[in-house]
């Protein structure tokens, strides 16, 4: 009999939940065993269903994508994660590779190549596009993208700014105190070169990280 594997779906979009909880149950290898719709509820969720695999939205509120993985990973070395995104790949593959992910994947793809990627991590693969491949390379290079210059908090804030946050919105998100998340700001827009909130929004736009 083949290995059954354990997933947990960490998503706030429900039809995208919907549409996984579909494809995976139609597998005879996979069992959808919880679902979570924000980083705040994912640490109980993964220490309740010791899932396999955790399929996780980049842009799920309620914390940090890239902290939640390095620390899923740290509590759970035989944890696979599967990256989900609709943010281009090459913008934050390198980062979540570098956290433990074992692939990244886009939410526009095509079902049979979700359900692929999904099965090759579960595998104990990597699952990464030639987009991603050539992404990592780039940053190995050191040609990567302009925010890879920054931390991972401060490339959030980035992104939090750039889709119209305030500094208290963040400050509340993120549960720090909205002088940290000022400090953050101006630490980001040193680094960028930015001058204006405008450069910012953007720069985000531009980039497709909002």
């Amino acid at each position: 009999m083949s290995e059954v594997f354990r997933v947990l779906l960490a998503d706030d979009h429900p039809l995208v939940v919907r549409a996984l909880r579909a494809l995976l149950e139609r597998e005879h290898d996979f069992e959808v065993v919880g679902e979570v719709d924000d980083f705040r509820s994912l640490a109980t969720a993964l220490e309740k269903n010791r899932p396999d695999v955790l399929v996780v939205d980049v842009g799920m509120p309620g914390g940090d994508a890239v902290e939640m993985v390095r620390r899923a990973r740290r509590d759970d070395k035989d944890l696979r994660v599967l990256v989900l995104s609709g943010f281009p790949e090459e913008d934050f593959i390198v980062r979540m590779i570098d956290a433990g992910a074992a692939g990244y994947a886009r939410k526009d793809a095509d079902p049979a190549e979700l359900l692929a990627a999904i099965r090759k991590v579960a595998n104990g693969h990597m699952s990464i596009s030639e987009a991603g491949a050539l992404a990592l390379a780039a940053s190995a290079a050191g040609r990567g993208s302009e925010h890879e210059k920054l931390s991972d908090r401060e490339l959030q804030v980035l992104r939090l700014l750039g889709r119209g946050s305030s500094v208290g919105d963040i400050a509340v998100e993120l549960h720090l105190s909205p002088k940290t998340i000022s400090t953050y700001r101006v630490r980001m827009m040193e680094k960028m070169g930015f001058t204006t909130t405008a450069d910012i929004i953007r720069y985000a736009v531009r980039r497709g990280l909002v």
